[in-house]
């Protein structure tokens, strides 16, 4: 049995620079942070991080679309966390699926062109 794609947007596999603001943040996580992504669509983004951020936290987004100077702001929501390790590293680092709930119809279309024409 094929397992079937629940994804609404397409994927891109792309490093992207991400500068990433708590929204309400406490103190069991940085307020602030710089990352980078695993992949990316229009309808969220996957980035890699050293502090776990705790599922339904809501987070402020900023990157540039790569190759263009073109700003990308959103607000978006953790909606999944895992454990990511390589080999005997002892520092742990996590990924964080983020869906992004407030950006700009311009916005999401340039992160959909950039998807479209990489894919």
């Amino acid at each position: 049995m094929v397992a079937q794609e629940k994804r609404r947007f397409p994927r891109l596999a792309a490093s992207v620079e991400v500068e990433c603001q708590v929204i309400e943040d406490n103190n069991s996580c940085p307020a602030s942070f710089s990352s980078v992504s695993k992949n990316i669509s229009s309808g969220g983004i996957c980035i890699f991080t050293y502090s776990e951020i705790a599922c339904g936290r809501k987070v402020e987004l900023r990157f540039l679309i790569p190759g263009t100077n073109e700003l990308i702001n959103a607000i978006g929501q953790v909606v999944w966390v895992e454990l990511f390790q390589i080999g005997e590293q002892t520092s742990k680092r996590y990924e964080l699926g983020i869906e992004f709930l407030d950006i700009s119809p311009q916005d999401q279309d340039k992160i959909s062109m950039f998807v479209f024409t990489h894919l």
